[in-house]
């Protein structure tokens, strides 16, 4: 692993992958585990969630689901993973299920 880790890191390039899935599936637990390996200071992750358009509500009136393309932020996920790939940072959304709507903002962590 360590052979591994220094030649992404002498790389000087930033690697995006995406992990898609039913809910439960278990995608969280893998990027955990990601990035328990590759550590915190080399993997930036976020959920998909965070880009919903529209909140349960908007949905339900809408009569659509938030796989469905309009009800996310699909173009500023787009400019988002663009600049991660240029080891730029993102102010990222936070949507909280629990509170059914966006929190605010998180500073991502940009590789230096």
């Amino acid at each position: 692993m360590k052979s591994l880790m220094d030649r992404i890191v002498k790389s000087r390039r930033v690697f995006v992958f995406g992990i898609a899935g039913d809910s439960g599936s278990g995608k969280t637990t893998i990027s955990r585990g990601i990035k328990r390996i590759l550590g915190e200071d080399m993997v930036a992750s976020f959920s998909m969630d965070d880009y919903h358009s529209l909140d349960r509500n908007q949905r339900k009136e809408r009569g659509i689901t938030p796989l469905h393309p309009a009800a996310n932020h699909l173009d500023l996920l787009a400019d988002h993973l663009e600049r991660l790939r240029r080891g730029e940072g993102i102010d990222k959304p936070v949507y909280d299920h629990s509170k059914v709507r966006y929190v605010g903002l998180c500073p991502s962590v940009r590789r230096q």
